[in-house]
């Protein structure tokens, strides 16, 4: 893995070119081979994948108030490593598979909770 240095022109690398591709890391922007993953269609990874695409269509039908809603409530909640905030969507869809986990036929509940969920993780360095 290498470490790319960004300078004037050329800042905040992402995305994939030919077979590379550029992360953004605790440490700045590192560069990895781009892999093909597998996408076997095991039973698990199909629920998966419906209750993914259920929370992004659900997210896709909220009104902007509700989005805010939720930007305000991952900023209260900050639950992903220091160096990368959490966006509202982001949060919305953790709550909204793990709903979905529970009540496979449930409606998604477009409002944030009253109170956090979820316990402040940190990034581990090892």
């Amino acid at each position: 893995m290498a470490l790319v240095k960004g300078g004037a022109v050329v800042t905040g690398l992402r995305g994939s070119v030919g077979n590379a591709t550029f992360v953004q890391t605790p440490y700045g922007t590192s560069l990895r081979d781009r892999t093909r993953p597998k996408q076997p269609d095991s039973e698990g990874q199909v629920l998966q994948r419906k209750r993914m695409r259920a929370a992004g269509l659900a997210w896709r039908s909220m009104t902007l108030a509700q989005a805010q809603a939720w930007r305000q409530y991952a900023a209260r909640v900050n639950q992903t490593a220091e160096w990368r905030e959490a966006s509202g969507q982001h949060v919305f869809t953790q709550l909204a598979v793990r709903f979905l986990m529970v009540s496979p036929n449930g409606e998604i509940p477009l409002d944030p909770p009253a109170t956090p969920v979820f316990r402040r993780r940190r990034l581990v360095r090892c």
